[in-house]
């Protein structure tokens, strides 16, 4: 491993606001689990000063078409783009990378349907890239462009929602992890093994939901049923979700937009259980808080997040090298340290500090309960996106 490896993890481990203990909890789960770590990802932390809202780009750039410059657009969840990244590839590239943060795959799916601002690299997930296909939003990706690409696992390099029906790769796999059941052990009595503890009424108005279709997940798997159940008999179901999730409107606090809202509720106290990311809990962990996650017997929701290139990119180049820059192992692990987020670059596990390496894990029970979710037809993204609808405004 290089010199420059070794500074580039060691500077961001230095500067991490969340811990290295919260990046191999998630870590360890691809290490320790190699079926599961070959199709899922995660993602959200806080946002690097380059950031745009979305509409605004698109309000901006809307009807011109601006000449190719050494120039990134870049549209990500926010814990892919981490400053020192974007500094060394900005460095190394003599370009500028514009970075403009989503919340939500139905929300990049939309603007990139409405003209994709002229992005040049999005970020979706493994279960939402049927659509991108369907609707010829993406283009071919030149893995000979991308020597980097050897240091992934074997396992997740060819996955067959990688590519369109051309047989084309339309994506790279990056990072994964695990939509759990999130809680405050001092104030939440145990045992905690079921998404019952989320309609509990005793936490009325102490319990956070998220505000996507991953809540539709949470009560379908607190009923009993599937995510891949849900493909039949669709709209019975969905009924019944429907219920539960208005039994346990009038109990929540809120629904939570963004990941560091979630830190922020659960760091004061408001919140006491929450349906998030396994990431937030075990950074807030080695922050001291008593924030525990667990897998629960009904199941947890898991996504993989992928490299993708729109289909009105201008700077394919670029687009390119950015992705064997962040497939880079000393990138990976300095963003793993610093995020707490595992990708799945297996040449970037030897660079990461020890006490990461040796973190505690889910185990092998857990990872038998984890769902990766489906890649439903747009029809059901359709109906769950006015199922969301209808439950906030009852």
């Amino acid at each position: 491993m290089s010199d420059h490896d070794h500074l580039l993890v060691e500077g961001m481990a230095r500067k991490a606001s969340m811990s290295r203990r919260e990046f191999l909890r998630q870590a360890a789960v691809l290490m320790g689990g190699a079926a599961g770590a070959a199709i899922l990802a995660a993602c959200g932390a806080p946002a690097v000063d380059q950031s745009e809202d979305v509409a605004e780009v698109i309000d901006e750039t809307e009807g011109g078409e601006a000449a190719v410059t050494n120039e990134l657009n870049l549209w990500a969840w926010s814990i892919y783009a981490p400053p020192d990244a974007i500094s060394s590839f900005q460095e190394e590239k003599e370009a500028t990378v514009h970075v403009t943060y989503y919340f939500g795959n139905s929300e990049l799916l939309a603007k990139i349907q409405a003209g994709g601002a002229n992005a040049d690299i999005i970020m979706p997930s493994h279960y939402r890239l049927r659509e991108y296909i369907d609707a010829d939003l993406i283009q071919p990706i030149d893995v000979g462009k991308i020597p980097n690409f050897d240091h992934l696992y074997d396992s997740v390099k060819d996955v067959d929602y990688m590519f369109d029906d051309d047989g084309n790769r339309i994506s790279i796999p990056y990072v994964f992890g695990v939509t759990a059941l999130v809680y405050n052990a001092d104030e939440v009595e145990g045992p905690v093994d079921s998404w019952a503890t989320a309609w509990d009424p005793q936490y009325a108005g102490r319990i956070v939901m998220e505000d996507t279709e991953s809540w539709i997940y949470a009560a379908a798997m607190s009923l009993g049923y599937t995510l891949e159940e849900l493909k039949e008999d669709t709209e019975a179901k969905l009924e019944e979700v429907k219920a539960r999730m208005l039994e346990q409107k009038p109990l929540l606090l809120k629904l939570y937009h963004g990941l560091e809202e979630i830190r922020t509720l659960l760091v004061s106290g408001d919140a006491l259980i929450a349906h998030t990311d396994a990431g937030v809990a075990w950074g807030l962990q080695q922050e001291g808080f008593n924030i525990q996650v667990v897998v629960p017997q009904e199941g947890a929701s898991g996504w993989q997040d992928q490299f993708a290139i729109p289909a009105g990119a201008r700077n394919l180049d670029l687009a390119h090298d950015w992705i064997n820059h962040m497939l880079d192992p000393g990138v990976a692990a300095a963003l793993t340290v610093e995020t707490g987020y595992p990708s799945v670059v297996e040449s970037s596990y030897p660079l990461l500090p020890e006490d990461i390496r040796d973190i505690a894990k889910f185990d092998d029970d857990e990872l038998g309960r984890v769902q990766w979710t489906p890649a439903y037809p747009d029809e059901m993204w359709d109906r769950f996106a006015r199922l969301m609808e209808e439950v906030k405004a009852a």
